[in-house]
C-alpha cells in the first residue's frame, strides 16, 4: 500500500473543518481521494455529501476548486464548497460535492451499454462539456470513473484537473496529467497543448469503450499504451453505425478538425419532429437573447434531458430576466407587448425540437386556431383548455398535475402577468398573451402572432 493510500485510509473517520465527517473512502487515485461524508452542524446532520481530498497546498489548485463551486448545470455534479484544511501536518484541499449513486465505470462492470443507452450518455455528457467549454474551461480527465449517475441522469464529476483557458483557445502545461488511455496525442507533444478538443477526444475514446467494451489500443503494459497514445495508433473495434460519425468526429488526430461539443449534441439529437415538418439544426441556432448577457443554453439542456417541469420553470425565469423582472417573478402587460420576438422564437424552437413537436408556443397556437381562436371565456376557450390538457372533467388542473400528465401541447405554461387591476385572476398563456380577468373580461396580446411563430 503506497503512502498516499495509507493516508487516505487514515482519513476515514476524520472531520474536516469541524463540519464534514468522512465516513467511507469511495475511491482514490493519483490526484486525490473521494469520501462519503456527513455534513454536520451543531450535531445536526444536514445532508450526505461526497468530499474530494487533494493533498496539495498550491494556490492555483485551490482557485480552480473554488471556481468549480460556481459551475451550475443539470449534467454537472454540483460542487457545494471548496476549502483548505490539514491532517497530520499535511495541507489538504477539499471539494464538497453532490453525492451520486454510482459511476459509469461501475455500470460497465455489468456489461457494455446499448446503442440507445450510449446515445443518452453522449447527449448528457456533451451538454455538460458544452457548458464548460462556453466558459472556456477544459475538464481534462473525462473517463467512465468521472461520469456519475445521479437523479436519473449522467453527470460530469471530478473537477480537480479542470483548467481555465481565459481568453485563449489553448494553454500549455509542462506536466501533462490525466488518464493516459483517454488523453489526446497533443498532450504528449513538445507543447503539451490543453484545449477544448482535449475533452472531445476523451469523449470519443469513452464512447468506443462503453459501446464495445474495449479501449481502442492494443497494449500489454503502460509504456506500450503511452507510445500508442503519443503516436495516435488507434485500433478501433467495430462501432454501431448510429455512432460511427460521432466517433470519427471526436477522434480526429488534428485537434482543430475535431468536433465541438455542440456538434456532438446536434448529431445525437433527433433530426425531425413528429409535428409534420423538419426542424432547423439546433447547432446553427443562436441561443443568445436579444438582451446582453442572457442565453438559453440551460433551457436547451433541460429540454434535451426531457425534464419538462424544470424546463418550464427555466422558461419562466428567463422570460422574466429578459424583461428585467427577475426579482419580481412576474411580467406586466407592457412586458408582453414588448417581449423580443427573437427570444420567443428561440424558446419555441427549443421546445418543439426537443419534444419532437409535442410542446411549444407554436403547437399551442395551432390548436388555438383549430378551436376558433377564442378571445373570450366561452365554449371554444374551454375546448382549447381541454385540448391542451389544462382542464379535465370540466375542472382546471393544478400546475403539478399538468406537469405530471404532460399532455400534448400543455407546455410551456408561461409566467404570471399582472397589470389589469386588483383582483385579477391569472390564467396566463404567454405565447398568445391571454390573461383572464374576473368578470370574464379578456385581453389578447397575440404576441405569438406578431412574432410569426
Amino acid at each position: 500500500m503506497n503512502q498516499s493510500l495509507m493516508m487516505f485510509r487514515m482519513l476515514e473517520g476524520a472531520v474536516i473543518d469541524n463540519k464534514y465527517h468522512l465516513r467511507e473512502l469511495l475511491g482514490a487515485g493519483g490526484f486525490g481521494a473521494v469520501f462519503l461524508a456527513d455534513e454536520v452542524v451543531r450535531d445536526n446532520l444536514l445532508r450526505q455529501v461526497a468530499v474530494k481530498i487533494i493533498p496539495d497546498d498550491d494556490n492555483q489548485q485551490l482557485i480552480e476548486l473554488m471556481e468549480a463551486t460556481r459551475l451550475d448545470h443539470p449534467y454537472l455534479i454540483r460542487s457545494h464548497t471548496a476549502g483548505e484544511s490539514g491532517f497530520n501536518n499535511i495541507s489538504l484541499l477539499y471539494l464538497v460535492m453532490e453525492q451520486a449513486d454510482y459511476s459509469l465505470q461501475e455500470r460497465l462492470e455489468q456489461g457494455k451499454l446499448s446503442v440507445s443507452e450510449t446515445q443518452t450518455l453522449i447527449r448528457e455528457v456533451a451538454a455538460g462539456l458544452d457548458y464548460l467549454h462556453r466558459q472556456n474551461k477544459v475538464h481534462r480527465d473525462l473517463k467512465p470513473g468521472n461520469v456519475l449517475w445521479s437523479n436519473g441522469c449522467w453527470k460530469l464529476s471530478d473537477f480537480g484537473l479542470i483548467r481555465s483557458l481565459g481568453n485563449r483557445s489553448y494553454a500549455q502545461t509542462s506536466n501533462p496529467i490525466g488518464t493516459i488511455a483517454y488523453m489526446p496525442p497533443e498532450a504528449w507533444d513538445d507543447k503539451h497543448r490543453i484545449s477544448k478538443a482535449w475533452d472531445i477526444w476523451s469523449l470519443g475514446i469513452m464512447i468506443v469503450n462503453v459501446v464495445t467494451g474495449k479501449i481502442p489500443y492494443q497494449f500489454q503494459e503502460q509504456t506500450q499504451l503511452l507510445k500508442q497514445v503519443m503516436n495516435c495508433n488507434l485500433n478501433l473495434p467495430p462501432v454501431p453505425s448510429e455512432l460511427q460519425e460521432i466517433v470519427q468526429g471526436c477522434l480526429q488526430q488534428n485537434r482543430r478538425k475535431r468536433w465541438t461539443a455542440q456538434q456532438v449534441l446536434d448529431a445525437v439529437q433527433p433530426r425531425s419532429s413528429s409535428f409534420g415538418y423538419t426542424l432547423s439544426s439546433i447547432a446553427d441556432l443562436d441561443l443568445s437573447s436579444e438582451r446582453p448577457g442572457i442565453n438559453y443554453y440551460k433551457l436547451r439542456d433541460l429540454l434535451a434531458a426531457k425534464r419538462w417541469g424544470d424546463a418550464d420553470r427555466e422558461t419562466a425565469e428567463r422570460m422574466c430576466e429578459v424583461m428585467g423582472r427577475a426579482d419580481e417573478g412576474w411580467l406586466r402587460v407592457e412586458d408582453i407587448e414588448r417581449f423580443p420576438c427573437k427570444d420567443l422564437k428561440i424558446i419555441d424552437t427549443l421546445w418543439v425540437h426537443y419534444s419532437q413537436g409535442k410542446f411549444g408556443f407554436s403547437v399551442q397556437k395551432k390548436i388555438w386556431i383549430e378551436c376558433g381562436s377564442p378571445t373570450s371565456y366561452n365554449d371554444d376557450w374551454l375546448r382549447f383548455c381541454d385540448r391542451v390538457g389544462w382542464r379535465e372533467g370540466g375542472e382546471f388542473l393544478s400546475y403539478r398535475r399538468i406537469i405530471k400528465q404532460g399532455s400534448h401541447a400543455s407546455l410551456p405554461m408561461g409566467v404570471p402577468v399582472v397589470g389589469l387591476g386588483f383582483g385579477d385572476l391569472v390564467l396566463c398563456f404567454i405565447g398568445l398573451g391571454f390573461i383572464v380577468r374576473e368578470g370574464g373580461r379578456w385581453l389578447l396580446f397575440s404576441r405569438a402572432t406578431t412574432c410569426k411563430l
